[in-house]
């Protein structure tokens, strides 16, 4: 998981230095775009992280029950 977010954030890095070197207009109307869509993004990474983990356990307790 750690691996993950530090990739997404060098991901943020490299596009926020691409959209700097872009013209004022194009330039400010990708970095709002760009501000609002990655937090979502992290939120949805960070649920998916919950869910997987959330049913790792499930899996793991449901083992242990002895079925009839």
């Amino acid at each position: 998981m750690l691996e993950v977010v530090r990739k997404f954030f060098e991901g943020f890095d490299y596009l926020t230095g691409k959209l700097m070197k872009l013209n004022l207009f194009k330039k400010i109307s990708l970095l709002v775009f760009t501000m609002v869509a990655y937090p979502f993004s992290i939120f949805v990474l960070l649920c998916l992280y919950l869910i997987s983990f959330s049913i790792v356990i499930i899996a793991k307790s449901l083992s242990w029950v002895e079925w009839k």
